[in-house]
């Protein structure tokens, strides 16, 4: 098992507990640590560096699956390959966008320079993984693991998108605002309240109405989901202790990037709560699935 159940329970009971104190303490939370204008610029700048390692790997893991494609005798290529390339320009486009909102401190200019460089030296780390990966590993079961962990990323993040548009949640930012703690104090609702699409009806909205649930903590949720996956075929990590240790550093990082965005006025603890619940429950599920097939058609050993 990628996750095993216990360990999904137990990661879920720290989501839900979330919600829960969510429920009560959203506004209190938020309020209290969007006013430290310190925390605020750390937790936007590290949040959005920390995002770095997640495009990466998952760089990484479709560079892996294209030349693993490429290299396989069957007529389906082009799908599989154009699953990979949307995985990598979505990456991309997203790196892009989290890294220029640091033009709040940098200015325009040298955010988005700022951005580039990074996306560039995302690329050429991502580039030297892929290829001692593929230098070391069976390419057809590379295959098979890159195009599992490229859905299970994709399910996730669209899913996280999907429900981020229709709850239409204002951010704290918007909420208690820069200059007056109570600017807009008559929007705050719960994380259940639902807009229903108002992220659309306005220009302000479209910037300001995307809270629930976190973007960013349901993407650093899925960094380990690469790792879990191959350590199916890393002699050294190939072992459900070990798998228990990357998934429970990969929640520390989650918790980490949660704490991050709270502190930068972006995020409810309600909205990471549930993005973290998202991204576990995905892999949970995915792995399932994933052991199914393996058990059916016998293509991986592993413990």
């Amino acid at each position: 098992m990628i996750i095993k159940t216990r360990n999904y329970i137990i990661i879920l009971i720290l989501g839900f507990i979330g919600l829960i104190l969510g429920i009560l303490f959203d506004k209190d939370i938020s309020k209290a640590l969007y006013v430290d204008l310190n925390l605020k610029q750390f937790g936007i700048i590290i949040s959005n560096y920390l995002l770095i390692l997640f495009f990466i790997i998952v760089n990484s893991v479709a560079l892996t699956g294209i030349i693993s494609v490429i290299n396989k005798d069957n007529k389906i290529k082009i799908p599989f390959i154009i699953i990979y390339i949307i995985l990598m320009g979505l990456i991309t486009y997203q790196e892009f966008d989290k890294l220029n909102e640091l033009k709040l401190y940098y200015g325009n200019t040298i955010s988005i320079i700022n951005a580039f460089i990074c996306i560039i030296i995302t690329f050429i780390i991502s580039i030297f993984v892929a290829k001692y990966i593929i230098k070391n590993y069976d390419k057809d079961i590379l295959f098979k693991l890159s195009i599992v962990i490229a859905i299970t990323i994709l399910l996730s993040l669209g899913i996280n998108s999907v429900i981020k548009y229709i709850a239409s949640r204002p951010r704290p930012s918007y909420i208690f605002g820069d200059e007056s703690i109570e600017s807009h104090i008559e929007e705050y609702k719960r994380f259940y309240e639902f807009r229903f699409l108002y992220v659309f009806k306005t220009t302000e909205a479209k910037k300001y109405f995307k809270s629930f649930p976190s973007g960013h903590t349901n993407t650093i949720s899925l960094l380990m989901t690469s790792i879990l996956y191959f350590s199916l075929i890393f002699k050294k990590l190939n072992d459900d202790k070990k798998r228990t240790i990357i998934l429970f550093v990969g929640l520390f990082i989650s918790i980490l990037m949660a704490f991050l965005r709270i502190c930068a006025g972006a995020h409810f603890l309600s909205d990471v709560s549930f993005a973290i619940i998202i991204a576990y429950t995905i892999i949970y599920f995915s792995g399932i699935i994933f052991n199914k097939l393996n058990n059916k058609y016998e293509y991986l050993n592993f413990n």
